[in-house]
């Protein structure tokens, strides 16, 4: 008996079906859609996450980031005119952290800036990093030729830099890089190292 009622109305669902066929078939599209829709989502969000957390292990879990914000319009112009004239982290504060934070191994100023670099009639648009030598034990970059900035370009205040092989390509095409004195700004600076910038890093052309 009991069969009997499911065929019956299996064959009055399925008789439904073929009567509503334009109905039924949009209503099936609109399910297949919609969960089509909910899996690339998903698989959207859980690809942007995992590339996230591969940039974060790759830049090291262990590092913590500081960055200064330009004061607003606003802000330099109403009574704090005198604080606001100045902003960002000075040496003075990176030693003060040090010495506050026994935890902290290692501390990178960086300044960046973006600028155009110049070789001969070439130019191509560039983010000028000043660092100092032990930017790398922080930053996803390999060398690729050449050295890395040394504590005599610190000491010496020498006018040296290290390029990216992007803009090795760009600036000197089938020239050797190094030993080469590139214009940023005005000023000249001998390429002493090319690098590579590793998956997580920066994508901009850059300088070091």
């Amino acid at each position: 008996m009991h069969w009997f009622s499911a065929k019956r109305t299996i064959k009055l669902g399925v008789k439904s079906l073929w009567m509503h066929r334009l109905r039924s078939t949009l209503t099936m599209l609109g399910i297949v859609f919609g969960v089509c829709s909910v899996i690339a989502m998903l698989a959207i969000g859980e690809g942007a996450s995992r590339e996230a957390q591969d940039a974060i292990a790759r830049l090291g879990s262990t590092n913590l980031i500081i960055e200064t914000v330009k004061p607003s319009d606003e802000q330099a112009n109403s009574g704090e005119a005198n604080t606001m004239r100045k902003y960002g982290l000075t040496y003075v504060d990176a030693e003060s952290i040090r010495n506050t934070i026994p935890s902290v191994q290692v501390i990178v100023p960086v300044r960046e800036i973006d600028q155009e670099a110049r070789y001969l009639n070439r130019k191509v648009a560039i983010k000028l990093i000043g660092t100092i030598p032990w930017y790398t034990e922080v930053s996803p970059v390999r060398l690729i030729r050449g050295r890395f900035l040394s504590s005599v370009d610190l000491q010496y205040q020498l006018a040296t830099c290290v390029i990216e092989n992007q803009v090795a390509r760009k600036l000197f095409a089938f020239d050797d890089p190094l030993g080469m004195d590139v214009r940023i700004y005005g000023n000249y600076y001998r390429v002493v190292g090319i690098v590579a910038r590793l998956a997580g890093g920066q994508t901009a052309d850059s300088f070091a």
